[in-house]
């Protein structure tokens, strides 16, 4: 399995709309038949209008951003299973306004991307989990 010092454009784009704190360039990353199951939500979503399990993308970051500002990804590392198809190791970095202490959720993740039929490439499906500790 290949290893890449380099992030592939499409998790670029993603990252910099976390870092951005826009929720709706964040969400714009997603294709329309996308699914994310996420780090803070045990459950698949999708987007609004296409829920398997009543939460939605956009849904999903705006929970994942209340309480905290500044946030965004450093990767340590990003592997290429195929084109489209990438295991990460991730940290959700933050800090929350009210104290100014800085927080961080260490995560695994795959990202699955696909062109969808206007040539954009964006992720069909994206799941995270927490490292947990021993």
């Amino acid at each position: 399995m290949p290893h890449y010092k380099e992030l592939p454009e499409i998790l670029k784009k993603w990252t910099d709309a976390v870092a951005s704190g826009d929720i709706d360039a964040i969400v714009s990353h997603y294709l329309p038949n996308a699914r994310l199951k996420g780090t803070i939500w045990n459950e698949w979503v999708g987007h609004a209008g296409v829920k398997p399990t009543g939460g939605s993308i956009d849904g999903y970051f705006k929970a994942l951003y209340t309480g905290k500002e500044d946030v965004h990804v450093s990767y340590q590392a990003v592997d290429v299973i195929d084109y489209g198809i990438y295991l990460v190791d991730y940290t959700f970095h933050w800090t929350d306004p009210k104290t100014g202490e800085p927080g961080a959720l260490e995560a695994n993740g795959t990202f699955v991307c696909r062109l969808c039929d206007s040539g954009k490439e964006g992720i069909l499906l994206h799941h995270s989990s927490p490292f947990f500790q021993q």
